[in-house]
């Protein structure tokens, strides 16, 4: 089940009104600030999965398995926590061979 804030939520639809009412120059500059805060959520996203994932934590949320827990815990659609699920098993061979790396040896 996810939970939502509703003073947050509020504050998201004002400020999805309040973007009509955005100067077309100021809205195409804002844009490349909005992508990059978006993909450093994501990335965080993902890295969390990685360590929740590591350390079996959706356990804990009575899920049997990140992809569940993504579903049921975070909201996401099937299709999303799939995605999510493999990119952040995909990211979490990466960080253990990085890691290895470092110690002269690759696994």
């Amino acid at each position: 089940m996810v939970v939502l804030n509703i003073e947050s939520l509020n504050h998201h639809i004002e400020e999805a009104i309040a973007v009509e009412s955005i100067p077309s120059p100021t809205l195409l500059e804002r844009m490349p600030a909005l992508v990059r805060r978006e993909r450093t959520a994501a990335a965080m996203v993902i890295a969390h999965l990685v360590e929740l994932d590591r350390r079996k934590l959706y356990l804990d949320e009575a899920c049997s398995s990140l992809y569940r827990y993504c579903m049921e815990r975070l909201g996401y659609s099937e299709d999303e926590a799939l995605r999510r699920v493999r990119v952040a098993r995909l990211a979490g061979q990466f960080r253990r061979c990085w890691t290895s790396s470092g110690q002269g040896r690759f696994t």
